[in-house]
């Protein structure tokens, strides 16, 4: 039998585990949140977005969405209202994802990822997904000083079972978008393997008319639109 003296001083560091795990386990998840979210907008980063797609298995649809030459308006307002945007326009990605049963991500600067299960979402259903989430993205947000500033996006659709490979289509389907080779956010293989297999400038391109972007004289969308407002 154990002596008194050695039954408690057994207890005094068991009671000193469950002391340290009660401090150490919050800490370990606030810094697992830390490392898994990105600590300006708060959306997943691409390592939350990577195991939330491997524990899936199933097949998604993966949105890859740019700003448009963010840096001009960051150049020209300053990097505390670019901040402010940008946090906007990734609550406004994550609000729509969440009712679509998918994940708003950023992987870094102004490039975000949205995952979509495939499985209740068909090729005309992420259509209209990429038009929406582009649309609301590009609605006015108030920085202050009476001024109203918009954004817009590029965005492409790609569709895989792993990260790495839904990543890869869709950047390659954004670019035709990026470069407004195309009016609407192309589905790889379903729309961009015709576009590059046309020779370069061949690419036939429409005026949009719609009140998501505003172009420039050389047919370019306007990085933002800026807006003074009455109060």
């Amino acid at each position: 039998m154990f002596a008194a003296p050695a039954i408690a001083a057994l207890i005094g560091t068991l009671l000193g585990f469950t002391v340290a795990a009660a401090i150490l386990v919050p800490k370990l998840r606030v810094a697992r949140s830390a490392a898994e979210h990105d600590p300006l907008t708060g959306l997943p980063n691409r390592v939350l977005a990577a195991k939330t797609v491997a524990g899936q298995g199933a097949r998604f649809w993966m949105c890859m969405l740019d700003l448009d030459d963010f840096g001009l308006l960051n150049k020209k307002h300053g990097h505390d209202v670019g901040d402010y945007v940008l946090i906007t326009a990734a609550n406004r990605m994550r609000a729509y994802c969440e009712e679509s049963g998918g994940l708003a991500c950023r992987l870094g600067g102004d490039e975000f990822a949205l995952l979509v299960p495939k499985d209740s979402h068909d090729d005309g259903d992420i259509r209209a997904f990429a038009k929406e989430v582009l649309h609301t993205i590009a609605e006015p947000v108030d920085v202050g000083e009476r001024t109203l500033l918009s954004v817009t996006g590029s965005l492409g659709i790609g569709t895989a079972r792993t990260w790495r490979e839904g990543l890869g289509r869709a950047e390659v389907a954004m670019w035709p978008h990026k470069r407004r080779e195309i009016d609407e956010p192309a589905i790889y293989a379903l729309d961009v393997h015709g576009l590059v297999a046309r020779a370069p400038g061949r690419t036939a391109v429409r005026r949009r008319d719609t009140n998501m972007k505003t172009t420039t004289g050389r047919g370019k969308p306007a990085p933002f639109q800026q807006t003074e407002i009455e109060r």
